[in-house]
């Protein structure tokens, strides 16, 4: 009875051309009346603290791939997402790829080293054809709230290591930890344009530090290369050693 009566009320509740006031002249508009109807359904199971379903969601994945094609084609074509050639296809493809690189990704480390742990890095697309890294979060932060830059600091700070270090998991040769362990991590929450002051000064700074540190390693290769040559040259008798 429950599943008659369930199917029955949606048989109505869909097709108000058919059992209520409503007029549909054409299939076009006994389609919108459809969508309206779905629609309305998805903005109330969103009321109630349901996950709302993707527009995809119901397309069941047992249909044979032709048939899938088919449904999920008219899904995207109701979405906008329909055009008359393939190269606007590609086009589209294009548009959206370079949407996704212009969002900043935050890339945490799941595992490996403890001192790894939690340790962030902002992806900018360095590796184009890298969509999945194992032992690899990848966060998308609320850019109205927090900036990705601001978050990668943090996770490096003393404070970050600490943390991770602390609910770190671990075994014999690794230590892991998990989403929720990143989620409950602490992050201080200054507006926007104070984490942009911070951002910018430490991006300025740690340059600095970072071309002060290639300097030092250009120098140490340099001594390093004079130190064999003063061996070479005393070992094989081209200069004396001094008495």
């Amino acid at each position: 009875d429950t599943v008659c009566r369930s199917l029955n009320e949606k048989l109505v509740r869909r097709h108000p051309h058919v059992f209520g006031e409503l007029g549909a002249d054409n299939p076009d508009e006994v389609l919108d009346i459809w969508e309206s109807v779905k629609a309305g359904e998805r903005e109330a199971e969103g009321a109630q603290g349901e996950a709302r379903p993707g527009l995809l969601d119901s397309v069941p994945r047992t249909l044979p791939a032709l048939m899938q094609c088919q449904k999920i084609s008219k899904r995207a074509a109701r979405a906008g997402f329909e055009w008359d050639t393939v190269e606007d296809v590609w086009d589209k493809v294009t548009e959206e790829i370079a949407e996704f690189r212009s969002e900043l990704m935050f890339m945490d480390s799941e595992g490996g080293d403890r001192d790894k742990l939690g340790r962030g890095t902002v992806w900018h697309g360095e590796i184009e054809p890298c969509l999945h890294q194992n032992h690899v979060f990848a966060l998308n932060s609320d850019s109205y709230r927090l900036i990705a830059e601001f978050i990668e600091y943090l996770s490096t700070s003393f404070v970050g290591r600490d943390y991770f270090d602390v609910t770190a998991n671990q075994s014999v040769h690794l230590a892991s930890t998990n989403s929720t362990t990143i989620l409950n991590f602490t992050i201080p929450y200054p507006s926007i344009d104070e984490q942009i002051e911070i951002v910018t000064f430490l991006n300025s700074r740690c340059t600095q530090i970072e071309q002060m540190i290639e300097s030092k390693k250009r120098l140490l290769t340099e001594l390093e290369s004079y130190k064999k040559s003063v061996i070479y040259e005393y070992v094989t008798g081209k200069k004396e050693a001094p008495q």
